[in-house]
């Protein structure tokens, strides 16, 4: 049996995004009402602000989040820096968390 290399010789990108907000979405999108947070990382913006695993985010910058396509797209429009608005959704009750990214 020998060795041989498979796979790319590069690191793929994020997807060209600028920032993260630390966070694990739920990819199964069987939550409805926006997109349910799986995790969130330690030490990044999204657990600096505040959020919690079991969130709901339900808009950024005041932008419906209605599941991964629309996240994604609204971190497209964000900068490293900026201080944005995150809409969630947490044990029933709206509350909006200030993320500085």
């Amino acid at each position: 049996m020998t060795f041989q290399e498979a796979g790319p010789k590069f690191q793929r990108s994020r997807g060209g995004y600028k920032v993260t907000l630390g966070v694990m979405p739920d990819f199964a999108g069987v939550e409805k009402r926006g997109l349910r947070i799986d995790s969130v990382t330690k030490g990044k913006p999204a657990d600096k602000a505040g959020m919690k695993k079991g969130d709901i985010i339900t808009a950024i910058e005041g932008k419906k989040v209605g599941g991964i396509h629309d996240y994604m797209s609204r971190l497209q429009s964000l900068e490293t820096g900026q201080q944005i608005s995150v809409d969630i959704l947490r044990d029933e009750k709206p509350t909006v968390l200030i993320v500085q990214l």
